[in-house]
């Protein structure tokens, strides 16, 4: 059987102006791939563009179902996905050319590997593509590369499949928000050789609006965050994981960004924050976490209208709305 070195899993949900040129610039690449088209429900002409990409090229799956969220529609794809690597592309952006053949060629240049980041292009609505800059880093200890090279974007991430397969790693459903972190320190938890690679293989479309926060935004990421927090002690504790300083680093980026989020939440029930917070803290603590540990974090878990007044003076200085 030829097992195809990646299988690209694609949520797709009412993204019938974009998904052409997501597919388009996927097999117009050479290659050894699968396309796992997921479609969620849609209302548009997705549907019927992914069955037409399937009769057109056998390397292409499709599968409809309820919708149900991007979690669960990766969680689909990762079900049948058959690759060495997993690669998660939303059906709105699209890969840029030509980078397959340099990815095949790294893989093979370093079979140690378990996870391979590369970089992202951002394209916003005038056209404009803001490149990003990478470099090259191989035979760096796991804690010290996962300390210096942080992403936040799963589509810049080679997962190994056989790795995902092994410990049944799959997205929490219902999670709007932060999913993706969950899944990628789950996964940084568990692989032991990290690279990166200096191509920008990801275009990552910046929509109108997309980025805009209101209240009720900012209280689902308070929600969702409290959640993957939870979720991850879990999983920490399941799996035994020690208490690496990089873990610890980025478990501090989210509860800061949770705490900028209950900022921004008209009405926000501080007591309940201040103790789920405080409910976290134990339980990362008595473990040997110490990211609740931080003096600022400290300050939230005892006077959070304190905190707030402090973050609101420290952002007007520095001129941060």
């Amino acid at each position: 059987m030829n097992i195809p070195i990646i299988s690209f899993i694609i949520p797709v949900y009412n993204v019938a102006s974009y998904l052409n040129q997501c597919v388009e610039s996927i097999i117009n690449q050479e290659g050894n791939i699968e396309i796992i088209l997921v479609d969620d429900g849609s209302s548009d002409e997705s549907p019927s563009i992914c069955d037409k990409y399937a009769l057109k090229d056998n390397r292409i799956h499709v599968i409809h179902k309820q919708n149900g969220g991007v979690s669960s529609a990766r969680n689909v794809g990762l079900d049948v996905a058959k690759g060495e690597w997993v690669w998660f592309v939303d059906g709105d952006d699209y890969i840029a050319e030509n980078v397959l053949k340099r990815i095949y060629q790294e893989i093979q240049k370093h079979p140690h590997a378990d996870l391979i980041q590369m970089g992202m292009n951002y394209l916003y609505d005038d056209n404009r593509l803001v490149p990003q800059r990478i470099e090259f880093v191989d035979n760096l200890e796991k804690n010290k590369f996962l300390l210096q090279h942080i992403t936040y974007h799963n589509h810049r991430l080679l997962f190994k499949r056989e790795i995902i397969e092994k410990k049944h790693l799959h997205f929490t459903v219902g999670l709007k928000i932060a999913e993706d972190q969950e899944f990628q320190l789950k996964y940084m938890m568990l692989c032991e050789t990290p690279i990166q690679i200096p191509i920008c293989a990801y275009i990552y479309r910046q929509r109108e609006g997309s980025a805009t926060h209101d209240s009720n935004t900012s209280q689902r990421i308070v929600n969702d965050t409290f959640t993957v927090l939870k979720n991850l002690y879990l999983f920490i504790r399941e799996k035994q994981i020690q208490p690496a300083e990089w873990l610890q680093n980025r478990l501090l980026i989210m509860i800061r960004s949770l705490l900028y989020a209950a900022f921004q939440v008209h009405d926000l029930n501080k007591k309940d924050v201040k103790v789920k917070l405080n409910q976290l803290a134990n339980q990362y603590e008595q473990y040997g976490i110490n990211s609740f540990s931080n003096k600022k974090i400290q300050l939230a878990r005892k006077n959070l209208t304190l905190y707030f007044f402090l973050n609101k003076y420290y952002l007007k200085i520095k001129g941060i709305k």
